[in-house]
């Protein structure tokens, strides 16, 4: 994000690391919170009603952490073999679908109707798929 206090905000509420990236040239500085474990677990159940672009994102993140996160010590001395490797199977799994929807084009088309909202103003068409011309007032 570029807004530093809405950064602030949030971690004021959720903890998490604050790191800071240095803009070059036009760009501007960036900023962004980073949780390790579980404890991003409250701040995506409270946003994840809220998504659109990156719910299932925001699903398969909460499904790693209540289910595949690093398993303590002991998960590792006792487990066979079978089970490590079905562990790091499925961690592999969600790997390659979060890396796969990092690849999605989220390009959406307001003003043909996809979400069943009405066009942007200005952006009617006409029975033809053309934009309506200006009506003189």
């Amino acid at each position: 994000m570029t807004h530093e206090p809405i950064i602030k905000m949030i971690q004021a509420q959720f903890g998490g690391i604050y790191t800071q990236r240095q803009g070059f040239g036009k760009a501007r500085n960036s900023f962004s919170l980073q949780w390790c474990n579980n404890k991003a677990t409250p701040f995506l159940k409270l946003l994840l009603p809220h998504l659109i672009l990156k719910k299932e994102e925001a699903e398969i993140a909460l499904h790693f952490i209540e289910n595949l996160r690093q398993m303590g010590t002991s998960f590792w001395r006792k487990a066979s073999k079978e089970d490590i490797a079905a562990l790091l199977a499925e961690r592999e799994i969600i790997r390659a679908k979060l890396s796969a929807l990092k690849r999605v084009s989220y390009s959406t088309k307001w003003d043909e109707g996809e979400f069943g909202e009405s066009p942007m103003p200005g952006q009617e068409i006409d029975a033809e798929g053309q934009p309506r011309a200006k009506q003189a007032a």
